[in-house]
């Protein structure tokens, strides 16, 4: 018996519909809820590459290098195939993020950036956005 997965999306909401069913059993999920929990909508843990039931499951970065032997190295959890982007400010309080030039394709399941210009700078913040 060969059992094949479709890529479809029967109903429209935007999730695959082979990937409700792995998940959830069902298609009456639309994208919108937080199934477990974590913050982040079905729609969003889909995009990302995380499991929309398990709260452990979080798209994040993982670790910083030190800078003080060279450029800071932001390493994350990531899905390959999917592409990434890498943000810093330099307080908390400032509301505009600045992108580090370049975007990332992940090739396996961590994905990292580094950043040349940190060592001159001081303190800084970063984030990693899934680029759609």
């Amino acid at each position: 018996m060969v059992l094949r997965l479709s890529h479809g999306d029967s109903d429209g909401d935007g999730l695959p519909d082979d990937w409700e069913l792995a998940y959830f059993n069902t298609l009456d999920r639309d994208g919108t809820g937080d199934f477990d929990g974590d913050g982040q909508t079905d729609r969003m843990e889909f995009l990302a590459g995380t499991d929309p039931t398990n709260a452990g499951s979080v798209f994040r970065v993982i670790t910083l290098s030190s800078p003080f032997s060279g450029p800071v190295r932001i390493f994350w959890s990531a899905v390959p195939g999917k592409m990434y982007r890498v943000q810093f400010k330099s307080s908390l309080l400032d509301s505009i993020w600045s992108d580090l030039s370049g975007d990332v394709l992940a090739n396996d399941t961590t994905g990292f950036k580094d950043d040349p210009t940190a060592e001159t700078t001081g303190q800084r913040y970063y984030r990693v956005l899934l680029v759609p």
